[in-house]
């Protein structure tokens, strides 16, 4: 409990935005009705609490417009990478020639390293397979492609939007 003494606003404020915002989640989930709110609201501090554990306050910084731009670059890609892969499953003419590539990350390991690979993950033709202390291992369905040039610009995205540390130009 050291971490939310009255000397230290910033865990504190940390503790109520964390706080509303689950608890907002909890009821934006579906009808609640009085004991519910009471469960939500205790369920939601206890997350909290959790939370400053496991992300302290401080450690995480949000740009909305960094986060509109990764969002739409996520999404943008994530469509292109999807009709690239069907394309390559309805014409045996394209080359599909997986591997194993050790790519450049800047972002330190730990949790932001972490939601970056979570994102990486989520876009088809990529899976990251392990992390080093400056590069991440992929797997790609194409090693032909510009794998390293694409994960070096979403990192850099992704850092302008959640605060990570930001990759050189």
């Amino acid at each position: 409990m050291s971490e939310l003494s009255a000397a230290s606003p910033a865990p504190r404020q940390a503790l109520l935005v964390r706080t509303v915002l689950l608890f907002g989640a909890w009821v934006a989930l579906g009808q609640v009705g009085p004991m519910d709110l009471v469960m939500g609201a205790v369920a939601a501090l206890a997350c909290a609490f959790a939370s400053l554990r496991y992300l302290p306050a401080g450690t995480f910084r949000f740009d909305a417009a960094g986060a509109f731009a990764f969002a739409g670059r996520f999404l943008r890609r994530s469509v292109e990478a999807g009709f690239d892969i069907a394309r390559r499953v309805f014409d045996p003419a394209l080359p599909i020639r997986p591997g194993v590539i050790a790519v450049p990350c800047e972002t330190p390991l730990g949790p932001m390293r972490q939601a970056l690979r979570a994102s990486v993950s989520l876009q088809p033709g990529t899976v990251p397979l392990r992390d080093r202390e400056g590069e991440l291992e992929l797997h790609a369905l194409d090693t032909a492609m510009p794998v390293a040039a694409d994960l070096a610009f979403d990192e850099k995205v992704f850092a302008r939007a959640f605060g990570g540390a930001p990759p050189h130009e």
